[in-house]
């Protein structure tokens, strides 16, 4: 479900390569070894590679397909908020990180699809209500965003 939900966000965006919270949702789930444990190799980290770049090749040449990308956006939306939700309302300080990357996907892909003010929007709902009193969810936040250029020129926390 975690590439399905990566790969939504990317096609939303139009495949952005300055995405790097995308990015890196995305090559998390691809590399995921369990997931592809019914594979012999000797190799690992070259088969989870190959994986990951084949994912991200066929995302791109769907980028021009007929498929409705906003459509598949809202159900990602909805999937994100309830996972960032459900880690951090459940204390759940070993997945601080990994929820804090959904979120900056969410944002980067908002950004990416032109709407700025939404991507603010979701950071601050999370980063300055919700989870306002949670310092660790904040802090993974802060750094989701000081490592990406788009969310740190367009999202402002504080």
């Amino acid at each position: 479900m975690g590439l399905l939900f990566g790969a939504v966000l990317y096609i939303a965006a139009e495949c952005p390569d300055d995405a790097v919270n995308l990015d890196e949702l995305i090559k998390t789930y691809a590399n995921n070894a369990s997931v592809y444990s019914f594979l012999e190799s000797d190799d690992q980290e070259t088969t989870e590679t190959n994986f990951y770049d084949e994912i991200l090749k066929g995302l791109k040449s769907s980028k021009n397909s007929e498929s409705n990308p906003k459509k598949y956006f809202k159900w990602a939306l909805a999937l994100g908020k309830k996972r960032v939700a459900g880690i951090v309302s459940s204390q759940h300080r070993g997945a601080y990180d990994r929820a804090a990357l959904t979120l900056g996907s969410i944002a980067e892909s908002y950004i990416k699809q032109g709407q700025k003010g939404k991507a603010n929007s979701i950071i601050r709902e999370y980063y300055s209500e919700k989870f306002k009193r949670h310092s660790s969810f904040k802090k993974e936040v802060r750094a989701v965003v000081d490592r990406s250029i788009l969310l740190s020129k367009a999202v402002k926390i504080t």
